[in-house]
């Protein structure tokens, strides 16, 4: 599965009284919590005593290709994870983030990510909810892609995953 993320799993219902379970039960898989890819399993593959497998192959496929990219700025005082160089100005910070290199290849590599969420955290002050700054980010992608073959996006939690204008990269 180059391109897409397959869910297979098995609910097991227990000590529930369930008349029907291949009717009376049905599940609801989203991608990294998002409301929009939401995929409604009304019937299992399978059913093995109190567990309703949900295996076919036709079902529970979310399109995807690679993991989300991962920088780190809980402080401002220095350069950590994949953070080039950050300007500091009395009224405001920006993050040169390093340049992404292009990932949209065949082979699909597991990096551990959030799955497109965030954390404020700081480490430069003692709390986070108080002490964390904001900063603009300046984002670089390495690609010899045209600007025919699609424009990449920034998106993830942080701006609810909006594909629009204001989250495109400019060539």
């Amino acid at each position: 599965r180059p391109t897409n993320q397959k869910i297979n799993f098995t609910l097991d219902y227990g000590s529930l009284r369930v008349q029907n379970p291949a009717n009376d039960i049905k599940t609801v898989i989203l991608q990294n919590a998002r409301p929009e890819t939401a995929q409604l399993n009304t019937q299992p593959t399978y059913i093995r005593g109190t567990q309703l497998v949900f295996s076919d192959v036709t079902i529970n496929d979310f399109p995807a290709g690679n993991e989300f990219r991962h920088f780190d700025t809980r402080s401002l005082k220095l350069n950590s994870e994949s953070i080039a160089r950050i300007y500091r100005a009395d009224t405001a910070n920006t993050i040169v983030l390093l340049t992404d290199p292009d990932r949209n290849k065949p082979n699909y590599t597991f990096q551990y990510d959030l799955n497109g969420s965030f954390y404020v955290l700081n480490q430069d002050g003692t709390d986070p909810r108080t002490d964390a700054d904001y900063a603009h980010m300046v984002f670089s992608l390495a690609t010899r892609r045209s600007p025919n073959d699609g424009a990449p996006y920034i998106v993830g939690q942080f701006n609810n995953y909006r594909l629009d204008d204001s989250n495109k990269l400019k060539f």
